[in-house]
């Protein structure tokens, strides 16, 4: 006869058997006491269920947001200053070695076919390269050219060609800070474009008469005008060491360039130029050549006078 197990000796041994430590002639009295007693029976299967979850108390859950929330933050920040990190970088890289810089620059070549203007430039300074040269078309038939420079990394060559066609007629080709390259025909170097653009109507613009000396060269000389009345001239003070062809010539492009202007002295030699003597002198009314930048390069090649710098127009 089979031995049979009080309750209290099943339930003693329950958590052994669901652990799967009791022997097996004891499961064998557990299961057959269990298949007779419900009581028993309801137990064991109670403490077989899974144990539900006890909620975590409010604080509990509340650090762990608070935890999840600063964790985000340092996420956001981290990767903020990464992007910054990597935008102070890529912006001035993208400045300096891709974009570049616009620049009038030196042209050797300046063709003009019809629509179609070629031309070659360089760089104003040995430690930049060209990238490209760029177009644009004005009104009248006026092209502009100007380099866009680079640090030289992609792009090593400090000169460049380049062709464009136009929508019409090329009249004019000047650089982007208003240089005159070209005109209807006509190389212009950049000594008569300065002389053309600078050219003035009046004597009295002191400012402008300095420019124009400027221009020509004629460095430490000052001015003294001679406005009260006409004829109306400029005596060049501190030149008297110039040569005298040298002085003749800048006191004809003086007296082309300033239109109410009748005579240039030099001061302490008793040289005086006069717009007549001028205009003998070149074959033509010497007023006439301010009249276009093509003639205005006629009277630099007459004169033979002395390319300018290259570069910007003088201040």
């Amino acid at each position: 006869m089979t031995e049979k197990l009080p309750c209290a000796v099943v339930r003693d041994l329950l958590p052994g058997e669901l652990e799967g430590m009791n022997s097996p002639e004891t499961s064998a009295l557990l299961t057959s006491h269990l298949e007779s007693c419900p009581d028993c029976r309801a137990i064991r299967d109670a403490m077989a269920a899974p144990t539900p979850a006890m909620p975590e108390p409010r604080e509990v859950q509340g650090l762990k947001k608070v935890r999840k929330a600063v964790h985000r933050r340092v996420r956001t920040v981290i990767l903020a200053a990464v992007l910054a990190l990597v935008l102070l970088i890529s912006v001035p890289f993208c400045a300096f070695f891709v974009v570049g810089f616009k620049e009038p620059g030196w042209y050797s070549t300046v063709d003009v076919s019809g629509e179609l203007l070629t031309v070659s430039g360089m760089t104003s300074s040995s430690a930049l390269a060209v990238r490209k040269i760029e177009f644009a078309e004005l009104p009248g038939g006026v092209a502009q050219v100007n380099l866009r420079t680079v640090l030289p990394l992609f792009w090593r060559e400090g000169r460049r060609g380049d062709s464009h066609w136009f929508s019409r007629t090329i009249t004019q080709v000047q650089s982007s800070d208003g240089t005159i390259l070209w005109y209807e025909g006509t190389k212009i170097s950049v000594l008569a474009s300065n002389l053309y653009l600078h050219s003035i109507p009046y004597v009295g613009n002191a400012s402008g008469v300095s420019r124009l000396v400027r221009n020509l060269g004629l460095q430490g000389v000052s001015l003294e005008l001679k406005t009260e009345s006409e004829p109306y001239g400029l005596v060049l003070c501190g030149a008297q060491d110039l040569d005298e062809k040298q002085l003749q010539k800048a006191a004809f492009a003086l007296l082309a360039c300033v239109d109410n202007l009748s005579f240039v002295q030099i001061e302490d030699t008793g040289l005086e130029f006069n717009a007549q003597e001028a205009t003998e002198f070149l074959g033509r009314d010497v007023k006439s050549f301010a009249s276009s930048p093509s003639d205005m390069q006629r009277l630099v090649d007459a004169l033979s006078l002395a390319a300018g710098p290259a570069g910007s127009l003088v201040p």
